[in-house]
């Protein structure tokens, strides 16, 4: 138990990620739009590898989700992402996320 605790304060990204693991399918707008910010963070913070770990899940999280507030937010992505657009996945990435934004 000692071992997750410390191993939590190290990589905070992997306990935000098992916190929205543990997101049930009635709320999976909640859990998308948790799942995005997370995504946006990281960018912001210049972790693109995270961000990208975090992002490839986004389309399948939004798939079949009607929420102007969601389709708000991945437009919000794309443009924390840009400043990173010189690398080809964030460049793919943000390709991506302005399909599922339409």
């Amino acid at each position: 138990m000692w071992l997750a605790i410390v191993e939590s304060l190290i990589r905070p990204g992997k306990a935000a990620q098992a916190a929205l693991d543990r997101f049930e399918a009635d709320y999976a707008r909640s859990s998308a739009l948790n799942q995005i910010g997370l995504c946006s963070a990281y960018f912001l913070a210049g972790d693109i590898d995270a961000a990208l770990s975090i992002g490839e899940q986004i389309p399948a999280e939004v798939n079949g989700i009607t929420s102007h507030r969601l389709r708000d937010r991945v437009t919000s992505l794309t443009r924390d992402a840009v400043k990173h657009q010189s690398k080809r996945a964030v460049e793919q990435f943000s390709h991506e996320m302005k399909a599922v934004g339409s």
